[in-house]
């Protein structure tokens, strides 16, 4: 360890935890190595209350570690999406755990793996992460206990006075914003709206736990591998504009234009008999 890896990690990890009132803390974390990605974590626990995206948009905006380690019952929905907007324009990494000391280590360092949950509100803020995993993140190997559970938007409660007819016009006009607002961030955070879908055909008091491939299945790919739009690619001699998983090419005459389906990244070459080739006249282009 060099002696400058040594002072940042010493002044990393006597920072305080930083929260306001009773809510979420943020706290730095590390095993005292030398690497970038999984040495150091700031370890993130408690409830998510109005106030806490507050505390999340000083501490996040500070040079620091790349990893965010959720360990919460969840809290207030609303800030958990300002969390999650926080969290991915900051570019960091969400994952589910809590921290445990090294054994015979006298310097406050730790290691993730210990459990962890992360509900409600808190999932909906993990959706934030540039990269999203259940679980520890970055150098750490070992089995992990975490959880990552998502529940209904409206409370049991809710449902009941909306489907009485006891709740007030401005009741309903706020269920109605906080499922609108829950809609946008889902694709703002380039996640599948059918999770809306899912967790809104859950029986009353029950929730949605989600594994890694669980989210998968809901395109939560924070790394987003296809940039919206049209873009403008190489094909063997000749250009090609290629969106997601189509590409739109010339080949032959200049008149005859082709709209392929790709499975794998643009080829250098075009197939010659491929049957996922269509031919589209310039009207449709």
């Amino acid at each position: 360890m060099t002696f400058q890896t040594t002072l940042l990690a010493l002044v990393f990890m006597v920072l305080p935890g930083l929260a306001l009132s009773d809510g979420m803390t943020f706290q730095g974390k590390g095993n005292g190595g030398t690497c970038y990605g999984g040495c150091f974590w700031i370890e993130a626990q408690g409830e998510i209350l109005p106030s806490t995206p507050g505390t999340a948009a000083v501490v996040l905006a500070k040079p620091g570690p790349p990893d965010l380690i959720f360990n919460s019952d969840g809290g207030d929905k609303a800030a958990g999406m300002e969390l999650g907007r926080i969290i991915r324009k900051e570019g960091k990494n969400t994952g589910i755990g809590t921290s445990v000391p090294i054994e015979g280590d006298n310097m406050g360092f730790a290691e993730q793996g210990g459990p962890g949950v992360c509900r409600g509100a808190c999932a909906i803020a993990f959706l934030g992460g540039k990269t999203a995993q259940v679980g520890a993140l970055g150098s750490y190997e070992g089995e992990t206990s975490a959880i990552l559970e998502f529940e209904p938007l409206l409370s049991t409660n809710d449902l009941a006075d909306f489907k009485s007819g006891s709740a007030s016009g401005e009741e309903r006009l706020e269920d109605q914003r906080l499922i609108g607002a829950f809609v946008k961030y889902l694709l703002e955070m380039g996640v599948s709206p059918r999770l809306y879908e899912t967790i809104s055909q859950l029986a009353p008091g029950t929730t949605l736990q989600l594994d890694d491939a669980g989210l998968d299945a809901f395109s939560l790919q924070a790394e987003n591998l296809y940039p919206d739009g049209w873009k403008l690619k190489l094909l063997g001699k000749g250009l090609a504009m290629q969106f997601h998983r189509l590409r739109l090419f010339c080949k032959g005459a200049p008149e005859n234009m082709h709209l392929q389906m790709v499975y794998e990244e643009l080829s250098p070459k075009v197939p010659k008999d491929d049957p996922m080739i269509w031919v589209v006249s310039r009207e449709m282009v």
